[in-house]
C-alpha cells in the first residue's frame, strides 16, 4: 500500500512539472498562403519571455515552441467538422 502511495506522488509531482508556456502577446498579420497545392500559413506574432526562459536562451540553452492549429467547419446538423490539426515545433 505504502509503495503505491509513494508511486502516485511521484507521478503526481512528474505531471506538475511542466514545460513553461509562452503565451502570444499579440498577433499581428495571419495570411493563408496557397503553394504547391498545399495551404500553409504565414503569420507574425509577438510574445515575450519571461526571465528563466530568457535567461536559459542567454546561457545557450536552445528553445522549442510549437503551434498548434486547428481550423473547423461549422455544421448545423452534426458536430463541426475538423478540417486540419496539426502542429509545428521549430
Amino acid at each position: 500500500m505504502l509503495r503505491a502511495l509513494l508511486l502516485i506522488a511521484v507521478c503526481a509531482c512528474a505531471l506538475l512539472q511542466t514545460a513553461p508556456v509562452v503565451a502570444a502577446d499579440q498577433i499581428e498579420r495571419v495570411e493563408p498562403v496557397l503553394r504547391d497545392g498545399r495551404l500553409y500559413i504565414d503569420a507574425d506574432i509577438n510574445f515575450s519571455l519571461d526571465g528563466e526562459l530568457r535567461e536559459a536562451a542567454q546561457k545557450g540553452l536552445p528553445l522549442y515552441f510549437t503551434v498548434d492549429l486547428t481550423i473547423t467547419s461549422s455544421r448545423w446538423w452534426w458536430f463541426d467538422k475538423t478540417v486540419v490539426d496539426t502542429d509545428l515545433t521549430w
